[in-house]
């Protein structure tokens, strides 16, 4: 199966060319260009493959638990090149790497290259994972099919309750939980990683950027990043006002701050470790940002929706006004079918609308 799949991305990507020479305006043009991925190494790297497969009498399905163990032991140096090629580096495990190989050799007709390798999501953001208050289940809600599954249990491990949620782009979950001081990963195994704890948080904001998690704020006023090649928590600079409930997304090279008393929107700049601020925004409302499509969307929960110019933190435009409930939102947000999805503490799901800058709950996740 993985060699034909090999082939099949192989030739996919020889047509894309072949329409990229006639087109320069095609899509995949600009995704090969942010993602440094060339026809070139996708082509080596399906043939590195190719060849492997023709020394192997069985390679176990993708899917099979025993995927990614057989893979990384069939072709350490493969992965190495692969992620180097990428620009890949901030982190050592190679799971995460290997099942977004194996997703873009998918055959499935519905996958989309601009989708999933343009955006700060997962490239397996169709499925939203998430939790339910007392209940030792783990839930995930296909957005491709508006199904829900019932994963395994996690025996305990995760604590009662807990509110910040960030998506790594290994495919795992970073999580602090707000009523005790654990932190954890949940990996797409459905399995549970336990990370050095922390005070309690309370609704801080998390992102993801080179192999850090970056905590932002919460009642206890905290701001820290956690290295997830050492797994320990290291200090960073204030935000520039304290403030509850937030949230956060990387723009570029920018992270974006906001909280319920925020009268600004705060940049952060991870390499310069300082803050300046975007603009002015509503007080003593819950606020929630997002990135999608190389845009910062910022929605006033009742009140007003933002847009960002492409991969610019100072530039935004008032496009629009929603009703959503004033509360805040638990877990992490999924890109699907030019669409943000995201879930409410009430677990309403959302669907905020990129073309049309509509947003509408579609769904009640609490009582399925």
């Amino acid at each position: 199966m993985l060699r034909r799949c090999a082939e099949e991305l192989k030739s996919k990507v020889n047509l894309y060319w072949n329409e990229i020479t006639n087109n320069e305006a095609h899509g995949f043009t600009r995704t090969m260009y942010l993602m440094n991925l060339n026809v070139g190494i996708v082509n080596k790297t399906c043939e590195e493959i190719i060849s492997l497969c023709e020394n192997l009498t069985e390679i176990p399905e993708y899917g099979d638990p025993t995927f990614i163990e057989t893979i990384l032991k069939m072709a350490p140096e493969l992965i190495e090149n692969y992620t180097r090629n990428l620009k890949i580096t901030t982190f050592k495990d190679y799971e995460g790497v290997i099942f977004s190989l194996g997703k873009l050799f998918s055959i499935d007709p519905n996958f989309n290259f601009e989708h999933n390798l343009n955006s700060e999501f997962s490239m397996l953001s169709t499925q939203l994972i998430y939790l339910k208050k007392s209940d030792p289940n783990i839930y995930s809600f296909d957005l491709s099919k508006s199904q829900i599954s019932k994963n395994l249990t996690h025996s305990g491990q995760i604590p009662d309750y807990y509110d910040s949620m960030c998506l790594l782009p290994n495919n795992e979950i970073f999580c602090l939980s707000n009523s005790s001081s654990k932190a954890f990963t949940i990996k797409f195994s459905f399995t549970v990683k336990m990370h050095p704890p922390r005070a309690l948080t309370y609704f801080a904001g998390l992102a993801y950027y080179k192999g850090y998690v970056y905590a932002f704020g919460g009642s206890n006023a905290f701001w820290e990043k956690f290295d997830l090649d050492k797994s320990v928590w290291l200090k960073i600079a204030k935000l520039p006002r304290t403030t509850d409930y937030c949230s956060c997304a990387v723009l570029g090279d920018t992270m974006l701050v906001v909280g319920y008393h925020s009268l600004k929107l705060h940049g952060y700049c991870p390499d310069l470790n300082s803050y300046f601020d975007c603009m002015d925004v509503t007080g003593d409302i819950q606020k929630s940002i997002f990135t999608g499509n190389n845009r910062g969307y910022l929605i006033e929960f009742g009140g007003r929706i933002f847009e960002s110019e492409i991969n610019d933190p100072f530039s935004w435009q008032n496009i629009g006004s929603n009703s959503c409930k004033k509360t805040f939102l638990l877990w992490y947000k999924a890109l699907y079918d030019d669409a943000i999805y995201f879930l409410s503490y009430y677990y309403d799901l959302y669907r905020f609308d990129l073309k049309n800058k509509t947003i509408n709950v579609i769904a009640n996740l609490n009582n399925n």
